[in-house]
């Protein structure tokens, strides 16, 4: 099987106190097979705390960001994240809003930068990418009042627990971590994806926000990010070769 891969050359800056480095990171998208390209519309990216959190055909219920890739138009840079592990839930929907290739990457965000995170697309039983009662349009999937659903599914409703001021159920500190919200700096911690940061330190949520503080918590110096380059679009910035094996 061929395959193909998009670079991305967009980037975003971050602010942060004491950062000295000029690397910068990046992700590309493969396609497997190469052919997939020519199908695809649309790759959707949804930045999540785990693969295990979501199905790779349906688009996660509960998001961290979304970033939309289309034919023919601009990409509109995501923020800059912070520290942790993540993973990036991807899928490439055509023309008629059905799932032609789907995937999911864990990532590591490191300071320094230099980093190229491959996100793999890969071919899979065709399958509708909205869901009930929605409808397809110029390939997104549009909601009943006639608008883009971009942020439906992001978030969910906390349990009861989670309201408590109590520690209980899988909560590493009070009403946070494990189901609930993210804590904040200083609560406790078993693993990143429990403190609002993304980065637990020893058992404990930490600051991110400096890199003289934690200087492996940060992409000190930006994080950079997709302006498409495929050969089905010509209309994106930072256009360069398309790389085919």
């Amino acid at each position: 099987m061929g395959w193909l891969r998009w670079a991305f050359v967009s980037s975003v800056i971050l602010a942060v106190a004491s950062c000295t480095s000029d690397e910068r990171s990046r992700f590309e998208v493969v396609f497997r097979p190469a052919s997939l390209a020519a199908d695809v519309s649309r790759v959707e990216l949804n930045l999540i705390r785990a693969c295990a959190d979501a199905d790779p055909l349906r688009a996660p219920d509960v998001r961290l960001d979304t970033w939309t890739l289309e034919k023919g138009r601009p990409f509109e840079a995501p923020l800059a994240i912070g520290a942790g592990n993540y993973a990036i839930h991807a899928r490439g929907i055509d023309s008629n809003c059905q799932v032609r290739a789907a995937s999911c990457t864990p990532i590591r965000v490191r300071a320094g930068g230099g980093d190229t995170f491959t996100i793999t697309l890969t071919q899979v039983t065709t399958a509708p990418a909205c869901d009930g009662g929605e409808r397809c349009e110029n390939a997104a999937c549009v909601t009943p009042d006639g608008g883009i659903d971009t942020d439906a599914g992001d978030g969910s409703a906390p349990s009861n627990t989670c309201q408590n001021e109590r520690q209980d159920e899988d909560e590493t500190d009070i009403d946070c971590g494990g189901e609930c919200e993210p804590c904040d700096d200083n609560s406790t911690c078993d693993d990143d994806s429990d403190c609002a940061s993304h980065w637990c330190d020893d058992g404990q949520c930490a600051d991110t926000t400096a890199c003289d503080d934690h200087p492996e918590a940060l992409f000190c110096d930006g994080f950079e990010t997709p302006a498409i380059t495929d050969v089905w679009t010509q209309a994106l910035v930072g256009v360069s070769p398309v790389v085919q094996d």
